[in-house]
């Protein structure tokens, strides 16, 4: 079993949702970077989402897009954040690891990726592709990791019946109409969509996180499996 759906099945097990860590490795610094995955699982994050920086992160906010900035001023790139996942799994050999990127990030190193679940990465999201594609279209193949995609709010039926038959280890349900961060959200469509893909797969989901974190956490948890 994986170690990403053997977490959710645990803490489904205890009645309990998974909550996901993200950092934006190499932001600082790679060395503070370990601290804080360590730091992170010690404070009660059950699965890492380590964002791979990249010189156009689209889909993020002012503060994510300041991060990748920094990181990048470091030079990091997924050699080294590979490295670190590396560093990480000296201690910790349970905690779940997602690399969250752009296609850019993850072409320019395919055979990394095609054998990254020897070095510790449990799952690939690509922030950049239509999730009906397939990485295999790309070249990266990679059946021990899981490929997790994204839905959102504007997303239709049929587009996710497809992008669920391309997805593995969880949907990633985008929350808000903008980019992370925003404020805008729509609990009744949540609740609608969440429904929807809950009837049509069997693999959990989890939500994109919100800046207004305190106040809708147990409103969204109630409807999903996972949340950021």
């Amino acid at each position: 079993m994986k170690r990403i759906e053997k977490k959710l099945k645990e803490l489904s097990q205890d009645n309990q949702k998974a909550f996901v860590g993200y950092i934006v490795a190499g932001d600082p610094d790679l060395e503070t970077s370990l601290q804080l995955m360590h730091l992170s699982v010690d404070s009660g994050v059950d699965i890492l989402e380590i964002g791979v920086p990249f010189t156009d992160p689209i889909a993020e906010g002012p503060t994510i897009q300041q991060a990748h900035d920094r990181s990048l001023e470091n030079e990091t790139n997924l050699q080294k954040i590979i490295d670190l996942i590396c560093k990480f799994r000296e201690i910790d050999t349970n905690t779940p690891i997602i690399l969250m990127g752009y296609i850019n990030n993850f072409l320019m190193y395919k055979d990394l990726i095609n054998r990254s679940h020897e070095l510790g990465v449990d799952g690939v999201l690509v922030v950049d592709i239509p999730g009906e594609l397939s990485l295999q279209d790309y070249g990266i193949d990679n059946q021990d990791l899981d490929i997790i995609s994204l839905v959102s709010p504007t997303t239709s039926k049929e587009r996710v019946k497809e992008i669920v038959k391309n997805s593995t280890g969880f949907i990633y349900y985008v929350t808000l109409r903008g980019v992370t961060g925003s404020s805008n959200l729509d609990g009744n469509e949540i609740e609608q969509n969440i429904k929807y893909i809950k009837s049509i797969s069997s693999i959990p989901d989890k939500n994109s996180e919100n800046k207004d974190f305190h106040e809708v956490s147990d409103y969204i948890s109630n409807m999903k499996d996972a949340i950021r």
